[in-house]
């Protein structure tokens, strides 16, 4: 497997997403609001979909970290 993998799943009340590496490591989640299209219309989505990015990015910057961190203590 290459690349990395984004799995978003939005309804009506909340919206997760997750982060794969390349081999189906869990790299990050994120959450947050509903995710209607309907309700929310695209300039919502736009700005719920950046707040999962950012989420995501913060998520995967402390896991790099965290591992560094591990990595030089062994």
């Amino acid at each position: 497997m290459t690349g990395h993998f984004l799995g978003i799943d939005g309804g009506g009340t909340h919206t997760r997403a997750v982060a794969l590496g390349p081999h189906g490591q869990l790299l990050g989640v994120a959450r947050a609001g509903g995710g209607n299209f309907q309700v929310l219309g695209l300039a919502g989505l736009v700005q719920l979909f950046a707040g999962l990015q950012a989420e995501l990015q913060v998520a995967l910057l402390l896991d790099r970290k965290s591992t560094r961190l591990n990595s030089s203590h062994t």
